[in-house]
């Protein structure tokens, strides 16, 4: 019998409670057609020595936003800085290989790995070269503006700091300081939503691709519509 796949030499999990774990197992159409002693004399159109290694069934991840990992991989990476300083070298490195217009969107930053620190909106004005900043901190349930990004979307146009079911963060002086916090987002969501749908197309192949590969074969997606989370409607 020809199946598609033996895996073999292996501490295969397979979920059966009366074989937990076996050596081989022999895969015909996408299911489990024969494990162990079964799986000798069966030939098959690819072969992979386990050596050893403990194989485990796909996992499923019960809680996923697709689209918005996989714009973060489309996106300035800033989930590994350790400073300011980082942000800030990352930003213009970003700025100086786009357009005077084109907006420098980051993602992945986290304030809490650097005591609460956020990004000062004038040297992000600086580094940027005038072009606008949006950083999306990995919380997701607030952002960055840079000086000119506060322009674009109106948050200066707008008076204090309360935005319903949100707010602008403002310094002592009452300036803003370019975080936005919940549906404040939606000041820089309505200029820059929705995405183009080969955006949010590249987005889901490179999601889907990076699931694969840590072994993820089925996910529950819990955005899929407008906002922050779902990215593909304003």
């Amino acid at each position: 019998m020809m199946v598609d796949l033996i895996v073999e030499n292996g501490r295969i999990h397979t979920g059966d409670p009366s074989a937990p774990v076996v050596e081989a197992i022999a895969v015909l159409g996408g299911r489990i057609a024969a494990t162990d002693g079964d799986v000798a004399g069966l030939r098959a159109r690819e072969r992979v020595d386990a050596r050893g290694r403990v194989v485990l069934p796909g996992f499923n991840d019960v809680h996923a936003h697709s689209v918005w990992f996989g714009m973060t991989l489309l996106e300035t990476d800033l989930s590994g800085v350790a400073s300011l300083d980082d942000v800030y070298h990352i930003i213009g490195d970003a700025a100086r290989s786009a357009g005077q217009e084109e907006w420098v969107v980051a993602s992945g930053f986290n304030p809490v790995l650097l005591h609460g620190a956020v990004p000062d909106r004038d040297v992000l004005d600086r580094v940027s070269g005038g072009r606008p900043v949006w950083i999306k901190h990995a919380s997701g349930h607030s952002c960055q503006l840079n000086g000119e990004g506060l322009r674009l979307t109106g948050v200066l146009d707008h008076d204090g700091e309360s935005v319903d079911g949100g707010r602008i963060v403002l310094d002592e002086a009452g300036r803003p300081t370019g975080v936005l916090e919940e549906r404040a987002m939606s000041f820089v969501q309505d200029v820059l939503l929705p995405y183009p749908l080969k955006t949010i197309e590249r987005a889901l192949d490179l999601a889907t691709a990076q699931y694969a590969r840590e072994g993820l074969t089925s996910i529950t997606d819990c955005g899929v519509a407008g906002g922050w989370i779902g990215h593909a409607g304003g």
